[in-house]
């Protein structure tokens, strides 16, 4: 009897011990876990009315952030953004305006949760087809060139780009460009370059189709050198008017070009300023002139000069001496007029050492006779500095008495 029983306890064990090793086969040691999923693409589906009518669709995101799955580990480890696929339906939209849609997710075994999803919704965009072409393309360089040579022109193989997509978009294209990378170069180079759309702030607008894509720049390279500016002047400030000052605002300039041209450049001038019209201190923009060929590097083509203008100060002198020419022998004469004034002008500190001594008045009395006559007074400016003149005299004859024998 007690080998009976030894013989079913054994068998007993044996069952368990293979029932337990039955559920371990089929349960693979599997547990129970949490997966998260990461950039699943949106597609967009059932969109024969929109594309019959000429609509475009715009997604407010293309892709699913992520979404958390719950299940068993194996399954949901093996599960990625390839796999599952995420999309929204728009077989109800037949008209422009923006809708929140539903994302629907397909790929998910029945025995896996979705536990979170992020987003679920998704904003659809339908506007009508824009299009419109832009001519030659703005073509930009980055990088710096090796020292001493400097972009003397960019040119573009495209002179127009037709743009397409949803006219909203469209309509905020302002230019269409390209960038070309320059860096440590120093002789002319052809590149291939990728063009893109930008608004009136040159911000890339990315939801347009640009053809062509692509450009072929033709870069030209030239030597640089620096130069003086001279400002060209002409004409003479007016009457009462000194010109003190005129500044450029630099007085050297980097220029590019053809080296045999630049080894024969020394002075870039300015246009010609005229200073015949200058009555007050000024600031003005003047252009350089460049050889053809030459241009200006890394500045404007200008330069700002400051022109400074006094106003002279005036003095009346009174002349109080007069010579007489040519007065017939046996006569005597004297002015019997009041004093003749004389308005000077000119720097102040050369007009306080002025006095009657450093004007006297002559008048010529050829062929007069006895009596009482009008004379032009001609005055001498030989006792006057450099940079005074003469504005205006109070009259310009007197009266002279003639009379015989010394007076």
């Amino acid at each position: 009897m007690g080998k009976n029983n030894s013989t079913i306890m054994t068998l007993l064990i044996s069952f368990l011990l293979a029932l337990l090793l039955w559920a371990y086969a089929t349960s693979d040691g599997d547990n129970m876990a949490y997966s998260r999923i990461e950039d699943i693409p949106i597609a967009i589906t059932n969109t024969n009315n929109l594309d019959q009518n000429d609509f475009v669709v715009k997604l407010s995101k293309e892709k699913i952030e992520s979404i958390k799955v719950y299940g068993k580990g194996s399954l949901v480890k093996s599960m990625n953004s390839q796999n599952i696929h995420a999309s929204v339906d728009l077989k109800d939209i037949s008209s422009e305006g923006t809708y929140t849609l539903n994302i629907n997710i397909k790929g998910i075994p029945s025995d896996v949760t979705v536990v979170d999803q992020s987003p679920n919704v998704v904003k659809v965009t339908v506007d009508k087809m824009g299009n419109k072409d832009i001519s030659i393309p703005l073509i930009k360089q980055t990088g710096e060139l090796k020292k001493g040579y400097s972009v003397l022109s960019l040119s573009s193989s495209v002179d127009s780009v037709h743009i397409s997509g949803p006219s909203n978009s469209v309509d905020k294209v302002k230019a269409i460009v390209g960038t070309v990378d320059v860096y440590n170069r120093s002789e002319d180079f052809t590149s291939n370059v990728n063009l893109y759309a930008v608004d009136e702030n040159g911000k890339k607008i990315k939801d347009v189709d640009l053809s062509p894509k692509t450009t072929s720049v033709n870069v030209n390279i030239g030597r640089t050198k620096d130069v003086d500016i001279k400002v060209k002047t002409k004409g003479k400030s007016k009457d009462g008017y000194k010109i003190t000052s005129i500044t450029p605002n630099k007085t050297k300039v980097t220029i590019s070009g053809p080296e045999d041209v630049l080894n024969s450049i020394e002075t870039v001038n300015t246009e010609v300023l005229d200073l015949s019209d200058i009555t007050s201190s000024i600031d003005k923009k003047l252009n350089l002139v460049l050889p053809e060929g030459v241009h200006v590097v890394d500045s404007k083509d200008t330069v700002d000069v400051s022109v400074a203008v006094d106003r002279d100060k005036q003095k009346t002198i009174y002349i109080t001496s007069f010579t007489f020419d040519n007065l017939p022998d046996g006569l005597s004469a004297e002015v019997i007029d009041d004093k003749v004034g004389v308005l000077l002008s000119g720097d102040n500190a050369l007009l306080n050492e002025i006095s009657e001594k450093n004007l006297v008045g002559s008048l010529d009395l050829s062929g007069l006779t006895e009596g009482t006559h009008s004379v032009a007074i001609k005055i001498s400016t030989q006792g006057l500095p450099d940079g005074v003149k003469i504005q205006s005299v109070s009259k310009n004859t007197v009266s002279v008495k003639i009379t015989k024998g010394q007076i």
